[in-house]
């Protein structure tokens, strides 16, 4: 089926970075990553396809170049989401690097002084418990391709588009949260109330985006 998607518009984003999961989901590391070339010719979505190529050395196990790759997508980021500290803060306590970790969590805090959603992070660091683990099944991958790429639209206002794309990460991976308070922030936008009540409904209660909700 993925083979199939014709290799234009979004689908020229959207066709590799699938292909590279499901290709990975085979324990196919050069295949997967051969499958993302594309993208490195579109300078647009460089930090996406650096995101991506970490993810998926992360879920090979490849620590030192996963580890290489997620420090070069924090470097080419103009702002720190919450998403990709999350993500990168997890992988650098995962390889035994909780302070790497530690200092990317207040770096987020000192850019967003009244957010709590890392609050859990800095917990879960406290206390010395584990962190979760990489992602590794293919849905998973592309769930968080689509919700990267939905994120990614809603910032150009590209709202409707970022709708879908949001969807159907919530619908591949049902645990991943933030898809689901990104539908239902688009919802609100669109004042479609009942329909954002809905998507808040569906975070999970061990989400950080539960008190939003």
């Amino acid at each position: 089926m993925v083979a199939g998607l014709p290799e234009r518009g979004l689908n020229a984003i959207v066709a590799p970075l699938s292909k590279a999961w499901l290709i990975a989901g085979r324990d196919d590391l050069p295949g997967a990553l051969a499958a993302m070339e594309p993208l490195r010719e579109n300078a647009g979505v460089t930090n996406l396809t650096t995101l991506h190529t970490a993810l998926i050395h992360d879920a090979a196990g490849k620590t030192e170049e996963a580890d290489a790759l997620f420090r070069a997508t924090l470097d080419g980021q103009n702002r720190l989401s919450y998403r990709l500290a999350n993500m990168a803060g997890a992988f650098f306590e995962r390889s035994g690097k909780p302070e790497d970790a530690r200092t990317l969590y207040n770096r987020y805090l000192e850019l967003n002084p009244d957010s709590q959603v890392m609050d859990p992070a800095l917990e879960r660091l406290d206390a010395g418990k584990t962190p979760p683990d990489a992602v590794k099944e293919p849905g998973r991958g592309v769930a968080e391709a689509l919700f990267d790429l939905a994120s990614i639209l809603q910032q150009e206002r590209a709202t409707d588009m970022a709708l879908i794309y949001a969807q159907l990460s919530a619908k591949l991976d049902p645990t991943l949260s933030v898809a689901n308070v990104l539908i239902g922030e688009i919802f609100e936008s669109q004042q479609r109330f009942d329909a954002a009540v809905d998507a808040y409904a569906k975070v999970d209660e061990s989400s950080p985006f539960f008190w939003r909700t």
